[in-house]
């Protein structure tokens, strides 16, 4: 509990049989609070003002071809060829911004 001191839960697995191996006895459950479910780093950050906004500044990319996916930290577009597909299909295959909206996509009259 954030400025207590104390566990919310026992000891369990590993950790319990090393404890009882070296003679600590477990806590009286009656002298805990009830179970808490506490975030104790979100509560740090809290504290200090830098909560996360769980906001991602990544954007998602997927190539139109095969669906496979990819996560980018810049704003514009980052042109990304997908290779395996341009193989597969004869001409340049580039990702698409996934954010729900559909495209066309135009071929040129030299990939034919």
């Amino acid at each position: 509990m954030p400025g207590i001191g104390c566990h919310t839960r026992l000891a369990d697995g590993t950790f319990a049989m090393l404890m009882k191996e070296l003679g600590v006895a477990p806590p009286i459950l009656e002298e805990n609070p009830d179970d808490l479910d506490i975030d104790w780093f979100k509560w740090f950050l809290d504290t200090l003002g830098k909560s996360r906004k769980n906001t991602s500044t990544l954007h998602k990319w997927t190539c139109p071809e095969c669906g496979l996916n990819a996560r980018i930290g810049i704003t514009g577009n980052p042109e990304i060829r997908h290779e395996p597909c341009e193989q597969k299909t004869g001409h340049p295959v580039f990702f698409v911004q996934a954010d729900g909206k559909s495209y066309t996509i135009y071929k040129s009259k030299n990939s034919d």
